[in-house]
């Protein structure tokens, strides 16, 4: 970890809108960078508000951007036109992450008070939706700093340096909460950034 502290100097974690978040983890299974924002660009020209940005100082082009679209501009989106767009089986998720959050019966305003365990249920709710994708919301969207999602990466870093520590503990749960004492997800991010930067010798 010191390695990667070294590395990782002014390394931040973002307070992103909950609900971009969320769709946009939903969106990023099974899939890469640059087709996550193309599936988020979609769905921001789709549904989202039209906003024209004119340049500054001397540069005068005329820009236009979507804002990303909320819950009730979404209300009648449907499986088939999100499907048609590319978002393949990830559709279903994202008009059913819409019903939910619109129903009343997923609440994304009160999962801050939640504990982790209750918030990651809560989000779990919604289907396409699995600890890693609740995790990397709870971290990004609403500043659960003990929220340590586990992608590929992670979890070659973990048995890569604590699989002898993590021996000692119930789960891997139980041990990354007690090793990193609630700043977990501030280890994760560097261990991830890190190792995928070849960093380790």
């Amino acid at each position: 970890l010191r390695v990667a502290f070294e590395y990782c100097e002014g390394l931040t974690i973002l307070r992103q809108d909950p609900w971009e978040t969320l769709v946009t983890f939903i969106l990023s299974q099974n899939n890469h960078m640059p087709r996550i924002r193309s599936l988020v660009e979609k769905l921001a020209v789709l549904r989202g508000k039209e906003i024209h940005y004119l340049g500054e100082n001397d540069e005068l082009k005329e820009e236009t951007f979507y804002t990303f679209p909320s819950p009730q501009e979404l209300s009648d989106v449907s499986e088939e036109e999100l499907r048609s767009l590319g978002f393949g089986y990830r559709a279903k998720y994202v008009v059913d992450a819409v019903e939910k959050v619109l129903s009343g019966s997923v609440d994304l305003q009160r999962i801050e008070e939640f504990t982790l365990e209750e918030a990651r249920k809560e989000l779990m709710k919604i289907k396409g939706v699995g600890v890693k994708v609740a995790d990397c919301v709870l971290l990004f969207g609403y500043g659960f700093q003990e929220a340590f999602p586990v992608d590929v990466w992670v979890d070659r870093a973990l048995k890569r340096f604590y699989l002898q520590e993590m021996k000692a503990y119930s789960s891997r749960e139980a041990f990354v909460q007690e090793y990193f004492m609630g700043d977990g997800g501030l280890a994760q991010q560097m261990l991830f950034h890190t190792l995928r930067n070849g960093r380790y010798t």
